[in-house]
């Protein structure tokens, strides 16, 4: 992606939205990600918006790194994906690695911490 100033830009952002297409085939149009969160709020439930937190981790960690958090391997390395998602030629911009799964935990818990609704929850110790 370029800037108006012709500077290449990583730049992630939500992808969660659906037009009709002609056949009339989707049970639902429109921005998934805001009828989530309109959902939570109608029914005054606690919503950890992790969608938001884990494009701010894609964004921080720009173009090259990100690849290390999603699923994105060589195929060479890992001949699984030689005809799958998840190449580095086809990434799968939905799954994590290890490493990426470690870090949406950890922004996981502190969207936790964070929630008022959720407090007793942030106050438990795991055994």
């Amino acid at each position: 992606m370029k800037t108006m100033k012709g500077k290449n830009e990583f730049t992630v952002v939500s992808t969660h939205f659906t037009t009709q297409n002609s056949t009339k085939g989707f049970a639902f149009t429109g921005n998934y990600s805001q009828t989530i969160k309109d959902t939570a709020q109608a029914n005054n439930i606690a919503l950890l918006d992790i969608e938001i937190r884990s494009i701010e981790l894609a964004n921080t960690l720009g173009e090259e790194n990100w690849k290390d958090y999603w699923l994105a391997v060589d195929p060479i390395k890992f001949p699984y994906y030689k005809d799958r998602a998840g190449r580095l030629d086809k990434p799968d911009i939905t799954h994590f690695q290890e490493k990426g799964a470690k870090a949406v935990a950890k922004l996981i818990a502190k969207e936790i911490r964070q929630t008022p609704k959720l407090k007793t929850l942030s106050d438990s110790t795991i055994d």
